[in-house]
């Protein structure tokens, strides 16, 4: 962890973007920053990045993970009423709602990401650009496939718990650690 003067000499230095200006709600400096973030210096790095150049985060976000902007929004969306229906049923106040129902949410959103992926693809091979869209047809849907099995996978176990003894937890984020991997290597491709 960064002590406070090593970290203000790397913002003087023009090494960090400045995170704390007279007109930014975090202004207290080093310290309140620091705990805002839970205190950890690459906490505090990506910090300091998407509060200062929030489009510029943005940007590296869609070039990581190979989705347009709208597919980003539509899944932050699935996730936020999937968030919603995860406190519904979890406080029972909807018995009458299972876990798949309340996974349609981010279900619907990996079909729609993958009729956009398929339109693109589609669009790209008429204009000639073949590999483009090829990789993207194959990334997109490398990725939104991992990621559905994990979710079919975790929502089986929590709808059959008695049933899916089997299925231990290790198994189910597996996708996710498998995902994780092709993301660090296809960041370290992009930059």
């Amino acid at each position: 962890m960064w002590e406070k003067e090593e970290f203000s000499e790397r913002l003087r230095l023009g090494a960090l973007p400045a995170v704390t200006t007279p007109d930014h709600p975090l202004q207290g400096g080093f310290e309140d920053v620091a705990k805002s973030v839970g205190g950890s210096s690459l906490c505090l790095l990506i910090a300091s990045l998407t509060l200062e150049h929030p489009t510029r985060a943005a940007q590296e976000l869609v070039q990581w993970l190979g989705f347009a902007t709208f597919e980003l929004f539509l899944h932050l969306l699935a996730l936020l009423v999937f968030s919603m229906l995860v406190a519904l049923r979890a406080d029972k106040f909807t018995p009458m709602l299972s876990w798949w129902l309340v996974f349609v949410p981010l279900f619907a959103a990996d079909g729609l990401s993958t009729y956009f992926t398929a339109i693109v693809s589609i669009r790209l091979y008429q204009e000639n650009e073949k590999r483009l869209a090829v990789l993207r047809l194959l990334w997109v849907l490398t990725v939104l496939s991992l990621k559905l099995v994990c979710e079919v996978l975790l929502c089986q176990k929590l709808a059959e718990q008695e049933q899916a003894r089997d299925l231990w937890f290790g198994l189910i984020v597996s996708p996710l650690f498998i995902l994780l991997q092709l993301l660090m290597i296809r960041a370290c491709r992009v930059n």
